[in-house]
């Protein structure tokens, strides 16, 4: 089942942050003004450490202009361990000032209690003093504010007159946000064509959501002419940045060959993308196809455990696969009372397959006594459902005659729900595949339309740190200029000892952490993460992929990808993410983790000698890739509850990792014991490289990483280089000529 909208965007209101540049600046402040200005070419060449120190004597000296930065300095861990209270102070001090990106990001703190108490209606008045000033992401906020009451009555025609204001002055998510209400006619008269032209503004500007909900309306025409091939396109962009609701609506499509060349594996991928992120549509789709083994090996453990997640999230298709799989002793112990558990999850949520299933079960009392009174009552309701199927019709009119005749307990027949009775409404059925027979029926891959879209993340802000709005000549001169790579030789014939790009079993376990709990988040791992699920199975490895996953999470993925890496002859671990470094150990960061004392060494992190102790070995390759040097915010409340010989071996950035054991072969983002960019752009600097070099064929991996460093340095100015390490006896090539 696909849910082809989301609204993820109506709570993702942004709050752009850009560095103060006093605009009326008095003379008396010129000497501290230069302060501010040499604190931002430090933060634009990346030396935090430095802009932090003059951004601070700024701001004690009472220039306001540093204020904002010393804030987003604080809140991010830019040059100084992250502090939510002093960040609040420094926002408020610039909000007092006058100054509208300080005044946003103060309401911001306060309506989501960083460093501060939470508290809305103060956070709608800093907002709407941003938003007065011409700030367009302060707009959006007041809109977001006004249409959920949080610190004002609701009210969906202020919301509406907002997010039009933040509209028209550009900014992404009101574009999206106007473009909904246009949708459903929220605070508005309902008009799908404006919807689109709001959609297509924000999905021009990237927004994944945007160009999501844009397919959609290219899917069913909706203000647009239907247009399948469009539908698909837009669903493809939204799925290469990340959304998740967009790679599961480009799953489908290729899934059916909606728009798009019927291309199974391919679906599977953007599925277990989709359902990584842990959207429960993508969750039962992808337990589908490995249900019936469409685009992947068939497995009745992995359907059970996909529909299982997709379920425990009340996705109601997800309710009912699992119930059939329960009873019909599918990848799971039969157990009619906990398919019955499931069939009715997902039979009060009108869908007519649960109904139907359940009913079978009380007809012939499977798992409960014999009731043919709701027997009859379940079916009546699925057959009054707009995709009722024969069976259904079938099993509804053998009973009512059943008891017209005496033949069991008489029951007052219920009347027909009409279509239009919200009890019998269920989804669109094309592209269904449904199973008859007594043991009940599934459905794996519906696109349904929604009444309503729905909430998918409950972010607010989304922070992004340049020091000032580029002027179109500055984007233009840091634009990353992508050169074509010198053709290589061919190869007649590859040497024995080379790991050929086919012919050896390859495994790859991919981890992107971005969406921390106790930190600012990284806004590029998932797409880290995404871009390397991508390029690694156009190289033919099996993926085990995992965005944004907690410790209970990483652990089963790695214990899943450890069990496969025993028989694989190459096992490959790309991780981004925060990653820490104590006492000369690696360790992973889940989203979930605290680290606020030693104990989460043991109980919080993943030591990566948990993952590295299961790859190489004799006749084998294990490749480590990590892209987890970023800046550390996790460090100072580890070395305050450390003793001061203890503390003095956590450092930032990872330590050398040894490749020593044979078969391993390591590369880093950057230096041991130094700090990699998480970058400017959807990427980061390691990651775009590697994705550009690993699809390059009869590329030695040495030579790939050579390359990979020559990027990444020249990108980075050389203020991050590339470091491997490795303990190969053999040459191994991720991708050769054919």
């Amino acid at each position: 089942m696909l849910t082809k909208f989301n609204r993820a965007a109506m709570l993702l209101v942004s709050a752009t942050l850009t560095l103060g540049v006093m605009t009326h600046q008095p003379p008396a402040a010129y000497a501290q003004a230069s302060l501010v200005t040499q604190a931002d070419d430090a933060f634009n060449a990346k030396d935090y450490d430095k802009s932090f120190k003059l951004y601070l004597k700024a701001a004690e000296a009472g220039e306001s202009g540093a204020y904002t930065n010393l804030g987003y300095s604080y809140e991010s861990a830019l040059g100084t361990p992250e502090d939510l209270t002093a960040a609040a102070f420094w926002y408020k001090k610039a909000a007092e000032s006058g100054d509208r990106v300080g005044q946003n990001n103060y309401g911001y703190m306060l309506q989501n209690g960083r460093g501060v108490d939470q508290n809305n209606a103060e956070a709608l008045s800093w907002y709407f003093k941003s938003a007065e000033a011409g700030y367009p992401s302060a707009m959006t906020n007041v809109g977001y504010m006004h249409e959920l009451g949080l610190g004002v009555e609701a009210n969906n025609e202020e919301a509406f007159k907002w997010y039009k204001k933040a509209a028209e002055s550009g900014d992404q998510y009101g574009q999206n946000n106007l473009g909904i209400f246009y949708q459903y006619g929220t605070g508005v008269e309902k008009d799908e064509a404006e919807a689109v032209k709001w959609y297509l503004k924000a999905a021009n500007q990237g927004y994944g959501s945007s160009q999501a909900n844009l397919g959609y309306m290219y899917e069913y025409g909706l203000g647009v002419k239907e247009d399948l091939k469009q539908a698909a396109r837009w669903y493809k962009k939204a799925a290469e940045n990340g959304d998740k609701t967009g790679q599961s609506n480009y799953g489908y499509m290729l899934q059916y060959g909606r728009g798009v060349t019927k291309n199974e594996k391919e679906a599977v991928k953007w599925y277990r993308s989709s359902a990584d992120q842990n959207y429960s549509t993508a969750q039962t789709n992808l337990g589908y196809m490995y249900e019936t083994g469409a685009g992947i090996e068939k497995s009745a453990s992995e359907a059970v455990y996909w529909y299982s997640k997709a379920a425990a999230q009340g996705e109601r298709y997800g309710q009912n696969n699992l119930g059939v799989m329960y009873e019909n002793g599918t990848g799971v112990k039969q157990d009619y009372e906990e398919a019955i558990k499931w069939y009715k999850l997902s039979a009060d949520q009108g869908l007519a397959l649960a109904q139907y299933n359940l009913g079978l079960l009380y007809e012939y009392g499977k798992g409960t006594s014999t009731d043919l009174n709701e027997a009859f009552r379940l079916y009546t309701l699925a057959i009054g459902s707009a995709d009722a199927s024969d069976a259904m019709k079938k099993a509804h009119g053998d009973l009512k005659r059943k008891l017209d005749s005496g033949d069991g307990s008489q029951v007052a027949l219920l009347d027909t729900p009409k279509k239009d009775d919200p009890a019998a409404q269920t989804e669109d059925p094309s592209g269904s595949e449904e199973e008859g027979g007594f043991f009940g029926l599934k459905i794996g891959n519906k696109g349904e339309t929604p009444e309503e879209p729905k909430v998918e993340e409950k972010k607010v802000v989304k922070k992004d740190p340049p020091p000032e709005e580029p002027k179109e000549e500055d984007v233009a001169a840091v634009e990353i200029k992508k050169t074509e790579e010198d053709v290589p030789p061919k190869v007649d014939s590859q040497p024995e000892t080379k790991i050929q790009a086919t012919g050896d079993t390859r495994i790859a376990l991919v981890i992107g952490n971005g969406a921390y709990e106790h930190a600012s988040p990284l806004p590029n791992p998932a797409n880290d993460a995404n871009a390397m699920v991508v390029a690694l199975e156009k190289l033919g490895f099996q993926v085990f992929a995992a965005i944004d996953v907690n410790k209970a999470a990483l652990d089963n993925k790695v214990k899943d990808f450890a069990k496969a890496a025993r028989k694989a002859d190459l096992a490959l671990f790309f991780y981004a993410g925060h990653g820490l470094q104590v006492g000369g150990e690696n360790y992973i960061v889940p989203i979930d983790a605290r680290v606020e004392d030693e104990t989460a060494l043991s109980f919080e992190l993943l030591n990566m000698r948990n993952v590295t102790a299961f790859m190489g070995g004799e006749n084998k390759v294990g490749v480590v890739l990590l892209d987890a040097c970023r800046n550390n915010p996790f460090t100072r409340s580890l070395k305050r509850s450390l003793s001061a010989s203890r503390s003095a071996t956590i450092s930032q950035g990872l330590a050398p990792l040894q490749a020593d054991g044979g078969g391993l072969f390591v590369a880093f983002a950057t230096a041991p014991d130094d700090v990699a960019a998480d970058g400017e752009g959807s990427n980061s600097p390691f990651t775009t490289a590697l994705v550009t070099h690993l699809a390059t064929p009869n590329l030695e991996i040495n030579t790939l990483m050579t390359r990979v460093k020559k990027d990444v340095t020249s990108v980075t100015k050389g203020d991050q280089r590339p470091w491997t390490n490795s303990d190969l006896t053999t040459e191994v090539y991720l991708t050769v000529s054919k």
